[in-house]
């Protein structure tokens, strides 16, 4: 019987730890958005690891992602039938002892799906520092493409972990930011448009926010700070200097995002 609890004990302790070593997809993703948080790039707000570690304390972060049935190259229009990321190792530069799990478990996201992965470790004393991380990706396309991201070029940016010593105020444990899509709504007017349109922006919020403009590669092509009033908002946007093509748009600030797409498409 003493061996029966045992094993039942042990089986608990495991399954919750299992469970606590887990990410849910977000279901809620904007169509605009590939993966979130976007690397850091000191121009944009918002982006980057934004969660702090803490020596002899268990941390853990997560990166969602959306995969697109296709994405926009120099080349063309390339398919996409998934994007693999190998089960172990394939996240570079961790602390010593950090691990990652996938959703789904083989870490392959289809196309046309949502999946995460959670990074999770208890920092050891004498690991504090920044962490330059990447994640080494497999495209599978009409030719397979491997990919270590961010690469500054396909993606532009860093994944910055920073690690602290134990006690610092500023521990996170889980990540704090959230889409904003229950307090702004978005639509830009004309849709598809030549040169100009307005971005009209309905908000439950007033602050201080960063409009941020991707082409699909989710290079930046425009990027400036604007105040939101509770309530109606107009932002006007010159794509005059922009070739057509699709292209999604981000509202930043320190809690959260909310994007939409608009169309280029001059006659």
């Amino acid at each position: 019987m003493k061996n029966v609890l045992l094993i039942l004990i042990i089986l608990i302790g495991y399954t919750r730890l299992a469970e606590a070593q887990n990410c849910t997809p977000d279901k809620s993703l904007p169509d605009s958005v590939i993966v979130f948080p976007l690397p850091y790039q000191d121009t944009i707000p918002g982006t980057g690891i934004m969660d702090t570690a803490c020596v002899n304390s268990y941390f853990e972060t997560v990166i969602q992602f959306q995969i697109p049935a296709e994405y926009e190259s120099p080349f063309g229009t390339i398919p996409i039938n998934s994007v693999d990321v190998a089960t172990e190792g394939a996240v570079q530069d961790a602390p010593a002892g950090f691990d990652y799990v996938c959703n789904p478990p083989n870490c392959v996201f289809q196309k046309d799906s949502t999946g995460c992965i959670v990074l999770f470790g208890t920092p050891d004393v004498g690991s504090e520092a920044v962490y330059d991380l990447k994640i080494s990706i497999l495209i599978r396309s009409l030719i397979d493409v491997p990919l270590t991201l961010p690469d500054g070029a396909l993606v532009t940016g860093n994944y910055f972990l920073h690690v602290k010593e134990e006690g610092y105020a500023g521990c996170t444990p889980l990540a704090t930011r959230e889409f904003l899509n229950d307090y702004i709504t978005l639509t830009n007017v004309p849709n598809p448009f030549g040169d100009h349109t307005e971005i009209r922006v309905s908000s439950l919020l007033s602050g201080n926010f960063s409009f941020g403009v991707f082409n699909m590669l989710g290079q930046r092509v425009h990027q400036r700070s604007v105040y939101l009033n509770e309530g109606a908002n107009f932002l006007p946007f010159d794509g005059s200097r922009l070739s057509n093509g699709m292209y999604h748009y981000v509202l930043h600030n320190q809690r959260g995002l909310v994007s939409g797409k608009m169309m280029i498409n001059r006659q």
